[in-house]
């Protein structure tokens, strides 16, 4: 088959293979192009990954900036999240002289392009899932090691989850779990405003054992929502954990709502909390939201806090509060 006229969904299959789709695995678009120097070229969920003039190139440029960045700031090791048709691994292997760790998300999409992509360079080491890859970090891993982690381009969106789960590991590995310090951490009007906050509100910690023995039911905003209201205003017990996003087809079913969880930090107004707030309990609220927010109803908000370089982390470490630091990508998933 020549390159123009690849394509294929599913994570490495053509288009309706029945054997992903019983499997559970949700489908990601791909597509093969021949770029102008007759390289291929890849289209990964509507995004190019390689140049559209010249891969090979564009693989051996940022290569040689890689390398000099390692070389200039004393990296060991080198994370690489994203294979695309095997340019850019294959380039680093031959400038980086620091063990790389290569995370290919998709490795059902590089079986099926071919041998370039399947390959792993020489000196390489290859995963495709989370416990793989903390596996090969720990093998890794030396006191004293500096890493860098670099996303392949056309990967950013669609591996968030990984970008977060390395992160996670490599800070957790390698730079060990020690508090902000205060000369560290940035300082804002919304970390301003949290601080003033902080000591006046409940944490998830004042919950603690609260559900205990009780089935939780945690409602995202998904396009199914509206199928599942129903069942939710007929059930016969059980907690609603439910994202902000839900609240609306949540109070047109009659469901009422425990908990309300609001992670974003984006300006939020509170009159659409206003209108369902007769169906809510109480807020689950991140410590970084809107401040008028929190302010909503003071004795019904209990925050929470999601990683962060903002000055009230500070604060909150310093009171032996949990912090989180999950890979989560999505304000539902929060």
């Amino acid at each position: 088959m020549g390159v123009g006229g690849l394509r294929g969904a599913a994570l490495g299959g053509r288009r309706g293979d029945a054997s992903l789709k019983q499997e559970g695995l949700e489908e990601l678009e791909w597509a093969v192009e021949p770029a102008r120097s007759g390289a291929p070229t890849l289209i990964l969920a509507g995004r190019y990954v390689h140049s559209r003039y010249d891969p090979e190139r564009e693989a051996a440029r940022l290569a040689g900036e890689t390398a000099r960045h390692i070389e200039r700031r004393g990296v060991g090791l080198l994370v690489l999240i994203g294979a695309g048709l095997g340019q850019l691994p294959a380039a680093l292997a031959r400038r980086v002289s620091v063990p790389l760790l290569l995370w290919d998300p998709f490795p059902r999409v590089s079986a099926s392009l071919g041998a370039a992509a399947a390959e792993t360079p020489a000196g390489v080491r290859r995963v495709s899932d989370p416990e793989a890859f903390d596996a090969a970090l720990d093998a890794l891993a030396r006191p004293g090691l500096q890493p860098h982690l670099l996303v392949h381009p056309g990967y950013e969106e669609v591996a968030r989850f990984e970008t977060r789960w390395a992160t996670r590991a490599l800070r957790r590995r390698l730079a060990g779990e020690r508090p902000l310090a205060p000369e560290r951490a940035v300082v804002s009007r919304r970390a301003v405003d949290a601080l003033e906050r902080l000591p006046y509100r409940g944490t998830i910690a004042d919950l603690a054992g609260c559900l205990r023995e009780q089935t939780a039911i945690v409602v995202a905003a998904g396009p199914t929502l509206r199928e599942a209201c129903g069942a939710l205003a007929r059930r016969p017990g059980g907690a609603v954990i439910a994202a902000l996003q839900a609240l609306p087809h949540l109070a047109e079913a009659g469901v009422r709502v425990d908990f309300a969880v609001v992670p974003d930090p984006l300006r939020i107004e509170p009159a659409r909390l206003a209108r369902f707030g007769d169906h809510v309990d109480a807020l689950l609220a991140d410590t970084s939201i809107e401040p008028e927010l929190v302010d909503w109803r003071p004795e019904r908000t209990f925050l929470f806090h999601l990683r962060t370089p903002q000055l009230h982390q500070v604060a909150w470490e310093a009171c032996g509060l949990p912090i989180l630091d999950e890979p989560l990508v999505t304000v539902a998933e929060t």
